[in-house]
């Protein structure tokens, strides 16, 4: 009996086997890279909010409100331009354009953008997220997406 040409001899059952195993890890990689962007950008959005300065209160019995005196430290404005400047590069490396960065800005406020732009914008920046670290940075949300090294 003569092999088949189209697999040179493999089972054809082990090929397509892979080819799911090769799908799922594709799909698994993904979810990543979304759970990444929205990790780091809902970190970023944060960091944005943070007041540059802020009034610390020597009452010994302060409110609630006045126990979270957080403001922005150099860790902060670090962090912040790293990401800005993670997500300028990923979006050049999609072509740029006012739309991209405006698809970004969208997702980053919680609004509505077209599926497949904003699958492209996810993936790509929480590609450049990942390889810059930016996701290991803040945040027990963020801590949980670290692997083990």
């Amino acid at each position: 009996m003569a092999q088949s040409a189209t697999f040179d001899g493999l089972d054809p059952r082990m090929t397509a086997r892979d080819s799911n195993h090769s799908r799922s890890k594709n799909r698994d990689r993904q979810s990543r890279l979304v759970a990444i962007f929205n990790g780091v950008v809902s970190c970023y959005v944060r960091m944005k909010g943070l007041p540059v300065v802020t009034v610390r209160t020597l009452d010994p019995d302060p409110l609630p409100t006045d126990t979270k005196n957080q403001c922005w430290t150099p860790t902060t404005g670090e962090y912040v331009a790293d990401v800005e400047i993670a997500t300028v590069k990923a979006l050049d490396s999609l072509g740029g354009g006012e739309l991209l960065e405006a698809a970004w800005f969208r997702l980053a406020a919680g609004e509505s953008v077209e599926p497949a732009l904003a699958h492209k914008v996810m993936a790509k920046c929480g590609a450049f997220y990942e390889t810059r670290r930016l996701h290991r940075y803040f945040g027990s949300d963020l801590r949980k997406l670290r692997r083990d090294e």
